[in-house]
């Protein structure tokens, strides 16, 4: 039987890898870049059909702890949205848990910055 006990980080594709690291850095606080890679996507290809893409990649963290945040971006080409909505049960990660060492804070954050909270 296999088990996860940890994620080192969390695999977000975008279409603009700029854009989103801006964004998971002000409403996240994944402040602290890990990398910011450009390369070919060897380890990828199974996800990708069995072709190798040009990639961007960028980890980043808090330094609070938990997992990161990898953005990913295709860079050979335009990436593909899902034909039908995602739904909780789908393969792959559909949510990540993220801890606050201060709810209050958290909230208030949230509420002032224009954030979504469900």
């Amino acid at each position: 039987m296999e088990l996860i006990t940890g994620i080192q980080q969390v695999g977000i594709g975008v279409p603009d890898a700029e854009i989103a690291k801006q964004f998971y850095k002000n409403d996240f606080g994944m402040n602290v870049k890990v990398f910011d890679d450009t390369s070919f996507a060897s380890l990828m290809t199974r996800y990708t059909r069995n072709e190798c893409h040009q990639r961007r990649a960028i980890l980043s963290m808090n330094l609070a702890g938990g997992g990161g945040f990898e953005i990913w971006q295709f860079l050979s080409r335009k990436p593909v949205f899902p034909s039908q909505t995602i739904q909780l049960g789908d393969s792959g990660i559909f949510a990540a848990k993220i801890k606050t060492q201060n709810i209050k804070a958290a909230c208030h954050y949230i509420e002032n910055n224009n954030c979504t909270a469900l």
